[in-house]
Protein backbone atom coordinates (compact mmCIF):
# COMPACT_ATOMS: atom_id res chain seq x y z
CA UNK A 1 0.00 0.00 0.00
CA UNK A 2 2.72 2.74 1.02
CA UNK A 3 4.72 1.85 -2.69
CA UNK A 4 1.04 2.25 -4.15
CA UNK A 5 0.53 5.83 -2.26
CA UNK A 6 4.70 7.09 -3.35
CA UNK A 7 3.70 5.97 -7.15
CA UNK A 8 0.72 8.14 -6.96
CA UNK A 9 2.48 11.15 -6.08
CA UNK A 10 5.43 10.70 -8.30
CA UNK A 11 3.12 10.26 -10.82
CA UNK A 12 1.16 13.64 -9.50
CA UNK A 13 4.85 15.73 -9.69
CA UNK A 14 5.62 14.56 -12.90
CA UNK A 15 2.60 15.68 -14.37
CA UNK A 16 2.69 19.01 -11.94
CA UNK A 17 6.06 19.58 -13.82
CA UNK A 18 4.96 18.95 -17.04
CA UNK A 19 2.44 21.03 -17.03
CA UNK A 20 4.55 24.00 -15.67
CA UNK A 21 6.54 23.84 -19.18
CA UNK A 22 2.98 24.88 -20.73
CA UNK A 23 2.67 27.78 -18.38
CA UNK A 24 5.98 29.73 -19.49
CA UNK A 25 5.09 32.90 -20.56
CA UNK A 26 5.55 33.25 -24.18
CA UNK A 27 7.89 35.81 -25.44
CA UNK A 28 9.12 38.07 -29.02
CA UNK A 29 10.70 40.87 -29.91
CA UNK A 30 9.19 43.40 -32.40
CA UNK A 31 11.12 46.91 -33.75
CA UNK A 32 13.91 45.85 -31.31
CA UNK A 33 11.35 45.99 -28.07
CA UNK A 34 10.75 42.73 -26.14
CA UNK A 35 7.36 42.11 -24.98
CA UNK A 36 5.95 39.19 -23.01
CA UNK A 37 2.52 37.95 -23.23
CA UNK A 38 0.71 38.41 -19.75
CA UNK A 39 -3.06 36.93 -19.77
CA UNK A 40 -3.82 33.30 -20.58
CA UNK A 41 -5.84 34.67 -23.43
CA UNK A 42 -3.04 35.97 -25.16
CA UNK A 43 -4.26 39.37 -26.31
CA UNK A 44 -2.14 41.70 -23.49
CA UNK A 45 1.95 42.30 -23.55
CA UNK A 46 3.89 43.69 -21.40
CA UNK A 47 7.43 45.38 -21.82
CA UNK A 48 10.22 43.38 -20.60
CA UNK A 49 14.04 43.60 -20.55
CA UNK A 50 15.67 42.11 -24.10
CA UNK A 51 19.12 40.42 -24.59
CA UNK A 52 20.59 43.98 -25.06
CA UNK A 53 19.86 47.16 -23.26
CA UNK A 54 17.54 49.78 -25.30
CA UNK A 55 19.17 53.03 -25.95
CA UNK A 56 18.47 55.80 -27.56
CA UNK A 57 14.44 56.41 -28.83
CA UNK A 58 12.69 53.42 -28.13
CA UNK A 59 9.17 53.55 -29.40
CA UNK A 60 6.71 51.10 -27.04
CA UNK A 61 3.02 51.53 -29.23
CA UNK A 62 -0.36 50.85 -27.76
CA UNK A 63 -0.78 47.83 -29.84
CA UNK A 64 1.74 45.49 -31.22
CA UNK A 65 1.28 42.59 -33.97
CA UNK A 66 2.83 39.06 -33.47
CA UNK A 67 2.22 37.08 -36.68
CA UNK A 68 -1.74 38.28 -37.07
CA UNK A 69 -2.58 38.47 -33.60
CA UNK A 70 -2.84 41.90 -32.47
CA UNK A 71 -1.81 42.22 -28.67
CA UNK A 72 -2.31 45.44 -26.04
CA UNK A 73 0.31 46.68 -23.99
CA UNK A 74 -0.43 47.02 -20.41
CA UNK A 75 0.21 50.64 -19.45
CA UNK A 76 1.59 49.14 -16.08
CA UNK A 77 4.87 47.82 -18.41
CA UNK A 78 5.95 50.95 -18.79
CA UNK A 79 5.48 52.32 -15.45
CA UNK A 80 8.91 51.83 -14.40
CA UNK A 81 10.41 53.40 -17.40
CA UNK A 82 11.97 56.80 -17.32
CA UNK A 83 13.27 59.09 -20.49
CA UNK A 84 16.21 61.01 -20.09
Amino acid sequence: MKHFIIDRLYALLAVTMMSMGALAAETFVQDGVTYQITDSKGAVVAVIAGSSKYAGSVVIPATVTNGEVTRYRSMASTANCSAP
